[in-house]
């Protein structure tokens, strides 16, 4: 039975490249025991995980998560992923960046100096060409 369930999950992410062999066994068996979640739980997660760079660790970063804030049913992990995908939408896609002290400086204006360098160039060249005025 538990075979058969590994067997599920490997179809889910077919043609990935990603392991899926003991780490997918250990995090199944750390989400039943462990988390005590269902197999329709860590079922989902994989699918939920498909598109991720790696759906290995993060599955196991949503069944964490899940596992933290109490969300123990599909229903729920469904409505928080709305939620979430909702708030990434009204806030941007972005997380706000870190703030680094060392670049808040007042930057240097540079308006109108790259015309007023093009005219001393322009007015050096039709004056003997030495590049002064």
């Amino acid at each position: 039975e538990k075979e058969e369930f590994l067997k599920e999950l490997r179809r889910k992410w077919a043609g990935r490249d990603t392991d899926i062999g003991r780490n997918t066994m250990e995090m199944r068996e750390q989400g039943e025991n462990s988390m005590g979640f269902s197999r329709e739980m860590i079922s989902l997660a994989a699918d939920t995980a498909y598109e991720a760079k790696r759906p290995l660790s993060y599955m196991d970063k949503l069944l964490t998560a899940w596992s933290e804030q109490g969300i123990r049913t599909p229903d729920a992990a469904l409505e928080e992923q709305r939620t979430y995908r909702d708030k990434t939408a009204r806030d941007g896609d972005k997380a706000p960046g870190k703030t680094v002290t060392a670049h808040q400086y007042t930057q240097r204006d540079y308006e109108g100096e790259q015309e007023d360098a093009m005219r001393r160039m322009l007015s050096g060249a039709t004056n003997g060409g030495d590049g002064h005025a």
